[in-house]
């Protein structure tokens, strides 16, 4: 009789070359093109704020007025400008290293009532996102990470370069509902309005306004009765917040 084949050697040869899932996932995260910074199979640092535009007549300059809702903080504003040729702003904001932590890991998973484990496959997939996405990306020193800015196109050129001093504003908008206690303590919570100004390169003669646009002088000073509402209701609120 002719010898039969052995079917065994294979076998035990496919089963020492198998590979972890963990292996084949870290593989596949390998081959990923991360020519740009921002981004890596479906992983993006770049943030976009809602914002509303609107321009007026100052003087004789135009002017762009551009308010943000900051999705981070200003410490985490990394540049505000025109680019070169006046017709575009760019803002970038930064991305907190620390949300992409094994920390963070720990409190997405409680928060979803799953237990940490090192190798639960939720902790070992976004560990290997982090390590070939961010750690082969950013210096390991850098807080905070940058991806794309924002830009928003103007409708006339504007000085170039960086925008600060007076021409940015930051203010701090109440949450409705946005009261919250921490250890026996109650904070108000508030949104990061960013307020950015743009003036025109060019001068104009006075009372050449376009449809779109309001001078100063279409102002009127005094305040609304919402605004003086407004007013009343946060200075309530405030007096709560000091009786608590």
């Amino acid at each position: 009789m002719p010898p039969k084949s052995a079917k065994k050697p294979a076998a035990s040869l496919k089963k020492a070359n198998a590979k972890s899932p963990a292996k084949v996932l870290e593989e596949r995260m390998s081959e990923m093109n991360l020519s740009d910074k921002s981004s890596g199979k479906g992983t993006s640092f770049s943030m976009t704020a809602p914002k509303l535009a609107y321009e007026v007549r100052e003087g004789n300059r135009n002017v762009a007025y551009y308010e943000l809702l900051a999705v981070v903080g200003k410490e985490f504003l990394r540049h505000c400008k025109v680019l070169p040729g006046g017709l575009k702003l760019s803002v970038l904001f930064g991305y907190p290293r620390a949300l992409v932590s094994e920390r963070a890991s720990r409190k997405i998973l409680a928060a979803e009532g799953i237990a940490f484990h090192a190798n639960h496959a939720r902790v070992v997939a976004r560990a290997t996102q982090v390590e070939h996405v961010v750690n082969s990306t950013y210096e390991l020193e850098e807080d905070i990470l940058e991806g794309d800015p924002q830009v928003v196109s103007l409708n006339f050129k504007c000085e170039e370069g960086p925008i600060n001093g007076d021409r940015v504003t930051w203010m701090k908008w109440r949450k409705k509902g946005g009261r919250v206690v921490v250890d026996g303590r109650v904070h108000q919570q508030y949104y990061d309005i960013m307020i950015i100004k743009v003036v025109s390169q060019e001068t104009y003669k006075t009372g050449r306004v376009a449809a779109n646009q309001y001078t100063l002088e279409d102002s009127d000073n005094t305040s609304d009765s919402c605004d003086e509402e407004e007013d009343d209701n946060n200075n309530e609120e405030d007096e709560d917040m000091a009786q608590l």
